[in-house]
Formats: C-alpha cells, structure tokens, sequence
C-alpha cells in the first residue's frame, strides 16, 4: 500500500499549476489510502487522474476506409424501372477495433430499417447487402422480404453506386437490376 500512495502523490503532484490548461486526462482511478490523510486529517477514498503530457499519439487500433461516415444515396440517370416505394436509402459505415458494420434505411418507409450483412470494403470499393424485415402480398399471397444490394466506388464525399432488388425467397431473381445511385457524405 505504501508504493501505490507513493504513486499517487506522485501523479498528484505533477498536476497542471492553477490557471494551465489541464492535460487529457486518461484514466481514473478512486483509491483507498489508509496510509495517508490530507492537511486536515481526513482519510479515505482519493480521486487520481492520470494522464500523459508531451507523448506522440497513440496509433489508432481502429480501420479506416473512406466510406466510414454517413450517406444518403439517391437515385440518378433517367427514368425507368425502378422501385416506386424507394427513394433514398440513407445508411451509415461505422470503424471499431472489431472492424467495420453498418446500418441502412430506406426512405420514405417500405422496406424501412434493413439488417445489412456481407460488408465489404477494399481500396476505394464498397458493398453490402440490405434486407427488409417485412415483406408484402400479390393478390393475397405474402412474400417476403426484399434484399437490397448495394456495389460501388467512393471518391471524396461522393458514392457511386449500383442497386440490385432481390426477393428473400428467389435471390437469383432480380426485380431491379444495376439501377444507377448516388451517395453523398451527410454532415
């Protein structure tokens, strides 16, 4: 106990003066010190900061890819078949030490929030797959669900995209094929 409260005058005592701008702190620690009281007498649980000062920055564990952020791809080039339910899909790639995931929404509401698997991000590409969680009816007959499969480049701010529009039940069956997207960097 006698080391660790020598540690921690220590750490308090290179504490930025009054009026510096206090480092970054990071981490903290309560610590019992028995051994010690403050100017009054008083013992028990002491707050300890610690934190490093004039160190190079740690390398990130995280990946980086430039589609990381948060998109909204809408469709372009002219007219023709294409969902009439579907005007945007806005979805976001996100980067932990776990690698990379990522959330997709189709706008404005049918299919809605999609479950996005088989991400794939390599040089300036991206791709992954979105599928609905609710599925619709001909004539009667349910079919479930719509799967949205999104291919393309990023350059910048800008996604170019392709939209293939499969069914859960034939996904060798496109109902929309290689429909012509653009993806923009939302701020």
């Amino acid at each position: 106990m006698r080391r660790l409260a020598a540690a921690v005058l220590l750490l308090l005592g290179s504490a930025p003066l009054k009026g510096q701008a206090p480092p970054e702190v990071i981490r903290t620690w309560n610590v019992r010190v028995d051994d010690i009281s403050d100017r009054d007498g008083h013992r028990g649980t002491v707050p300890v900061l610690a934190w490093a000062e004039n160190l190079p920055a740690a390398p990130s564990t995280g990946q980086t890819h430039p589609a990381v952020g948060r998109w909204k791809a809408v469709f372009v080039g002219p007219m023709g078949p294409r969902p009439q339910m579907v005007s945007a899909v806005t979805f976001t790639i996100a980067s932990s030490d776990a690698g990379f995931t990522a959330t997709a929404k189709t706008e404005p509401e049918w299919p809605g929030e999609l479950e996005v698997s088989d991400l794939k991000l390599e040089g300036d590409t991206v791709s992954f797959s979105g599928t609905g969680k609710s599925g619709w009816a001909v004539n009667g007959e349910p079919h479930c669900c719509p799967k949205l499969k999104l291919a393309g480049t990023v350059t910048g701010d800008t996604m170019r995209l392709t939209l293939t529009w499969v069914s859960t039940e034939r996904p060798d069956a496109a109902m929309f094929k290689d429909l012509a997207m653009e993806a923009t960097r939302v701020r």
